[in-house]
Formats: structure tokens, C-alpha cells, sequence
């Protein structure tokens, strides 16, 4: 099967068929036939049922076996018939084709094992997707984490140094405005100094 439609990103437009009931079967004869197992929460496996079922006709044996007696079974999905009635009739129609029990169950396990077969494959391309999507999107989610992390304390050296800086130039700014007022101050007292001087030479000379 194709890597992406393992992976479910390529889907089925089938509808998912309605959940069954979990009902107990009565006994036929010598057999009795198992209820189904039944689940609080089914898991929504639409998007894999072709899938599975091309993976099960590839398997198909010659004349009727396990295989054709569950399509016969799902044939009948549509119909008000009870399990039993469906069974019966299912296994009616092809034991006239030379289908038996023992038939049925015995190739059963073929269509298991391919099933097996196909999880392990499954779990293979899943496991390479992990690899090539989800651990490099990790990776680089890790690496910008550790980039935010630098850029945080460079930012808060930054700002410490900013601050200081705000300090400096406020205290420049007293001093510049400080050396400024004394200069003009001494400028004004020194050339009051030189005016009285002049004036006092016409006073006293």
C-alpha cells in the first residue's frame, strides 16, 4: 500500500457502516457461533477500510474459503435478519460450492496472518513518518525554544544595559547643564570684575 494511505492522509469516501449491537449468539448443532466484541467508544477506522479489505482480497485463496463466506456475511448488513439467519443462510448458499466449517476456520488464520502482516508493515511507515515529520518539526520546535531562550537573556542584558545607559545620560545631562551654568556664572563675574577695574580707574585715577 502506498506510505500516505497507510498513514490515513489519504482517505476513504465510503461512509462508515452503522455499529452493530453486541448480541450472543445461540448454538447451532455442534457449533456455537461468539458474540462480537463490543467497545464503550468505537474508534472511528472508516479511513482504513478499504485499505484492510484490499489487504484480504490479495490473500484470496482458490474456491470458497473464510473469505468469500465474510463477504457473504457482510452482504446481508443491509437486511432486518438476525446473526443466526445470516450465518445460516450465508453458509447454505456456499456449501453448495463445497464451503465447510472446517474450511472456514482453518483459512480463517491465513487472512489473520496477512492482517498481521500488514500491521507490521503499517507500523514500519508510521514509524518512518514519526522520523520525518514529527522528530524534525521536535527538533526544530527544540532548537527555536533554546534560540528564544539566548534572545530572552539578550534581551534582558540588553535592557540592563539600556538602563544604565538611561542613568548615564540623565547624570551627563546635569553635568553638561551644571558646567554650563558655573562657566557662564564665572564668564559674568570675571567681566564684572574687569568692568569695576575700569570703573574704578576713572574713580580713583
Amino acid at each position: 500500500m502506498g506510505f500516505l494511505k497507510k498513514l490515513g492522509l489519504v482517505t476513504s469516501d465510503e461512509p462508515e457502516e452503522a455499529p452493530k449491537q453486541n448480541k450472543k449468539l445461540v448454538s447451532k448443532g455442534d457449533g456455537v457461533f461468539p458474540p462480537k466484541p463490543s467497545f464503550t467508544n468505537p474508534v472511528d477506522t472508516t479511513e482504513y477500510k478499504n485499505l484492510l479489505e484490499e489487504v484480504l482480497n490479495k490473500r484470496d485463496q482458490p474456491g470458497p474459503d473464510f473469505l468469500e463466506f465474510y463477504k457473504a456475511l457482510k452482504s446481508f448488513d443491509s437486511q432486518p435478519l438476525q446473526p443466526q439467519q445470516k450465518y445460516i443462510l450465508a453458509f447454505s448458499a456456499l456449501s453448495t460450492m463445497g464451503l465447510t466449517k472446517d474450511k472456514i476456520t482453518s483459512t480463517a488464520t491465513i487472512y489473520t496472518k496477512a492482517l498481521d502482516n500488514e500491521k507490521v508493515e503499517f507500523d514500519k511507515s508510521l514509524e518512518q513518518y514519526d522520523k520525518n515529520e514529527i522528530v524534525a518539526k521536535q527538533t526544530e520546535y527544540q532548537r527555536l525554544s533554546d534560540e528564544n531562550v539566548k534572545l530572552t537573556k539578550q534581551i534582558q542584558d540588553n535592557m540592563a544595559s539600556m538602563s544604565k545607559l538611561s542613568l548615564d545620560i540623565g547624570q551627563n545631562k546635569q553635568n553638561y547643564t551644571n558646567k554650563q551654568t558655573a562657566f557662564n556664572a564665572a564668564i559674568e563675574k570675571e567681566k564684572a570684575n574687569i568692568a569695576e577695574i575700569v570703573t574704578n580707574i576713572q574713580t580713583y585715577i
